[in-house]
C-alpha cells in the first residue's frame, strides 16, 4: 500500500505569485499651543496570480489513483488608498486636562477579480480518464500560460469600496492624574460596487450602509501598583 502521507496531490505545476507595492505620506505640523495636525495618506497595489492544478483528496485504493478535479488560473490584483486627518486639542481647564480629537478618513480598494477553468484535455489521457496514479504519477500539466484556448473564463468582475469615516474623542484627567475618563463617537458611511462583465450588458450591484458607534472607558489608579478601569465599545 502506497505512503498517502507523503504524497505531493498537486504536482510542480501549482504556484502562486504575490507582490506587494506601498506608498506612505506623513506630515506633522503644531499650528498653535493648543492645536496640532497630523495628515497620513496611502496607495497601494497587490497582485496574486495563481495555478491551481485542481487535485483532490479522494483516494481510490482499487485503481491506486487521486482523482483530479477542476484546475484553475486566477489573478487577484487589488489597489487602493486613503488618507486620514487628526486634529488635535490639548488644553486644561481648571483642574481638568483635555485631549479632544476630530478625525476624517477616507479609503478606497477595488480588485477585479478573474477566473479561468481549465478544461480536462489539459492533463494526459490517461490522467483525465483515471486520475493521478500515486505508485506512478504523471504531473503532466498544460497551463494558462502554455495554451490559453484550453481554458474557460467563468469570473470577470470589478468590485470597489468606498469607506468615510468622522471621529469625535475626548480624553480628560483629573484628580491629580489618578482618573482618566475617555468617550469616543465614530460614524461610518460604506458603499460598494460589484461590476459583473460576464453578463452582457455589465450587471452593477451597488449596496450602502451607515452606522454610528461609542467607546468609553474610565481608569482609576487607587494604589500604585493598583488600577480599576471599565470599559464599553460598539463596531
Amino acid at each position: 500500500v502506497p505512503s498517502l502521507f507523503s504524497f505531493n496531490t498537486q504536482g510542480p505545476a501549482t504556484f502562486t505569485n504575490r507582490w506587494v507595492s506601498n506608498a506612505n505620506l506623513t506630515l506633522e505640523h503644531r499650528l498653535n499651543d493648543v492645536f496640532s495636525l497630523r495628515t497620513g495618506a496611502n496607495l497601494f497595489r497587490r497582485d496574486a496570480k495563481r495555478t491551481e492544478v485542481g487535485s483532490r483528496d479522494q483516494y481510490n485504493p482499487i485503481t491506486g489513483a487521486v482523482q483530479r478535479g477542476t484546475a484553475r488560473f486566477r489573478p487577484t490584483p487589488e489597489e487602493g488608498g486613503g488618507f486620514q486627518n487628526d486634529l488635535l486639542a490639548s488644553f486644561t481647564a481648571g483642574a481638568v486636562k483635555h485631549k479632544l480629537l476630530l478625525t476624517v478618513d477616507y479609503q478606497q480598494q477595488s480588485e477585479p477579480p478573474r477566473r479561468w477553468n481549465n478544461t480536462s484535455t489539459a492533463f494526459p489521457a490517461a490522467v483525465q480518464t483515471g486520475g493521478l496514479l500515486v505508485a506512478r504519477p504523471d504531473y503532466s500539466f498544460t497551463s494558462y500560460y502554455q495554451n490559453a484556448a484550453l481554458k474557460t473564463m467563468d469570473e470577470d468582475a470589478h468590485n470597489t469600496t468606498d469607506v468615510v469615516g468622522v471621529f469625535v474623542s475626548e480624553r480628560a484627567t483629573l484628580l491629580d492624574d489618578r482618573l482618566n475618563l475617555m468617550l469616543g463617537v465614530r460614524h461610518d458611511r460604506v458603499k460598494t460596487r460589484n461590476r459583473n462583465y460576464l453578463v452582457a450588458p455589465a450587471a452593477v450591484q451597488s449596496l450602502s450602509s451607515r452606522e454610528t458607534t461609542y467607546q468609553l472607558g474610565a481608569n482609576y489608579h487607587v494604589h500604585r501598583d493598583v488600577t480599576l478601569f471599565a470599559s464599553t465599545s460598539t463596531s
